[in-house]
């Protein structure tokens, strides 16, 4: 962009009228993602204890691991130690993980829908 403002004497003339028009769009722009942040920050501060939010992702990271370890982890542990530790039951582990999904995705799908 700047070889293309360089290039052409009246590109500079024209960017500024641009960045003239567009200021205040600017301007509302980052007011309003400011005070979105400034929103989500004091809702994080209200939160409380780990306890009452970090069980979802906890959730969610111990389901990516059952995955990882039935479909890559164990295979590997099995064939390089030469032992027949039993994978999770693949029926159960999908079981699992769509309740999970369900809860997890479907119930923020059902709040917004519901609109609460």
């Amino acid at each position: 962009m700047k070889a293309a403002i360089e290039a052409d004497p009246k590109a500079a003339t024209r960017v500024q009228a641009i960045e003239r028009e567009r200021s205040a769009e600017w301007v509302a722009y980052l007011t309003m993602a400011t005070a979105q942040r400034d929103h989500m920050l004091d809702r994080e501060d209200q939160r409380g204890s780990v306890f009452s939010w970090g069980w979802r992702p906890a959730m969610s990271w111990m389901l990516l691991f059952l995955w990882s370890w039935n479909g890559v982890i164990l295979p590997v542990a099995n064939a390089t130690t030469g032992t027949s530790i039993v994978p999770i039951p693949w029926e159960h582990l999908l079981g699992f993980a769509g309740l999970w999904l369900a809860i997890y995705g479907g119930g923020h799908t059902i709040k917004s829908v519901l609109g609460r």
